[in-house]
């Protein structure tokens, strides 16, 4: 049955949800006196304060803040580390700089020497004829115990004259002006300043110095510098590649806007840029090359990863990584296990690229500063070399290219990538699927030719 307290109870109940009262008998008289159980969540806790709300949202400004001057903090640990590797790469460049310096001083010291040899020589000999002239002992000179340079009799190369040894006929005719060499290299630095400056249209990661300039092979009257420019922003070989027109024609239209005055547009290939160098009215053949590439030797990869990478893709799909692995080839030809290529070393390379051009003898250059530089290891890369003998070694090779087969083992074991190959091969130390040899029917027998005949004249000098 209803109890009529419950109801005055619920119907007391100043909370609406359920709530009940507790009558107080312990008044021993007619009154009694309501006790409400304490409330969990009373009225005033359903809502924030005003003070709470002030304190969260000055908590969300903070937050804000320190957020935003975190990222601030990011962007300028960032923008020092960019300029940090900048630096170094500059670092780099004026080293290997400093090292041309020295590899130009040491050649100079070594021709003075050989002068003042010779001069020994001369006087020794002419001491030891006892009869005197005006300025001096005068008479036939005694033989030497050391051997003297060869002197030629016959024209051993093109432009040499009677009674040339290789090594004056090399300083007279072959070896370039270093001054020249200077003034290019400063035309070329402000180049490559220009394209890595931050109002540059391009995103360049670093740009290297090759060809015979960067390499310090150049010929008299004729040198060509490749500016191997890495860019930003590509994933793959081949994704660059698809970029590449577009890249191409944007150098192009720059260097017209801002560079006619020394360089004019000579060839446009699927690959580079072809520009003549010009700094004097009575300039020859001076060219520099700009080739777009994506820096693979520095992204991490291993070579084996890459080399696995290129064995799946046809010849023309693996012609755009040559230029990427130029910086390998570079320090190829510019020293050996930390030692650096010698100055005559690198003047016998400059012979034979000049052999090559008088006589048009169909090789590459590339292919004879590897033959040079096969043949100083093979000589446990000695500081000085018997430039003759050298010499003959390589015309000898030549004469025999049709059963070359060289191959180095710097950065891979050929026979993993190319099992069936066969001679005459010279591979690139820096590709296995690059042969860099004669390998027509054409350039071999015309090579061995032109190299025979070069012998025969040695001979008979």
């Amino acid at each position: 049955m209803f109890n009529v307290f419950q109801f005055c109870s619920l119907s007391n109940n100043p909370y609406g949800d359920g709530g009940t009262d507790v009558w107080d008998n312990s008044n021993r008289g007619n009154s009694r006196s309501r006790v409400p159980y304490p409330r969990v969540n009373d009225t005033a806790s359903r809502f924030d304060n005003p003070r709470s709300m002030a304190d969260n949202n000055a908590i969300d400004q903070l937050e804000k803040m320190v957020t935003d001057q975190g990222r601030q903090l990011h962007d300028m640990v960032a923008t020092v580390r960019k300029e940090r590797v900048m630096a170094d790469r500059l670092l780099q460049e004026k080293d290997k700089e400093i090292q041309r310096k020295d590899e130009e001083i040491q050649q100079l010291r070594d021709e003075l020497a050989l002068m003042k040899k010779q001069f020994d020589e001369v006087s020794s000999s002419r001491k030891g004829s006892g009869t005197l002239g005006a300025v001096g002992p005068v008479g036939p000179a005694a033989p030497s115990s050391t051997p003297s340079r060869p002197r030629t009799k016959a024209l051993l190369i093109p432009g040499m004259q009677t009674g040339d040894t290789l090594y004056k006929f090399i300083d007279r005719e072959i070896r370039p002006n270093q001054k020249f060499n200077s003034r290019c290299l400063q035309i070329i630095d402000k180049l490559v300043r220009s394209l890595q400056a931050r109002t540059s249209p391009f995103n360049i990661k670093r740009i290297l110095k090759g060809g015979s300039l960067g390499k310090g092979t150049s010929v008299k009257d004729r040198s060509d510098i490749d500016l191997i420019i890495f860019f930003n922003g590509y994933n793959t070989v081949q994704e660059l590649q698809n970029d590449k027109e577009r890249l191409l024609q944007q150098l192009e239209d720059y260097v017209k806007k801002d560079w006619s005055d020394h360089l004019i547009l000579k060839e446009k290939t699927p690959y580079s840029l072809q520009f003549y160098l010009k700094i004097d009215t009575d300039d020859k053949e001076h060219e520099v090359d700009l080739l777009p590439a994506l820096d693979i030797t520095q992204s991490g990869r291993q070579l084996s990863e890459i080399y696995s990478e290129m064995q799946l893709l046809s010849g023309p799909e693996r012609d755009p990584y040559s230029c990427c692995f130029a910086p390998l080839q570079l320090d190829f030809v510019s020293a050996t296990n930390r030692v650096s290529t010698p100055g005559k070393v690198k003047d016998l390379i400059r012979l034979l690229k000049y052999w090559i051009k008088v006589e048009d003898v169909p090789l590459r250059s590339y292919f004879l500063e590897l033959l040079v530089v096969q043949q100083w290891r093979e000589a446990n890369t000695p500081q000085d070399i018997n430039l003759e003998e050298c010499l003959k070694n390589i015309i000898s090779q030549l004469i025999e290219c049709k059963t070359m087969a060289i191959a180095f083992t710097d950065h891979y074991d050929y026979k993993e990538y190319r099992k069936s190959l066969k001679p005459p091969f010279l591979l690139d130390p820096a590709n296995p699927f690059r042969n860099v040899g004669p390998v027509s029917k054409r350039e071999i027998e015309e090579t061995a030719r032109k190299a025979a005949t070069l012998l025969k004249r040695w001979e008979e000098a």
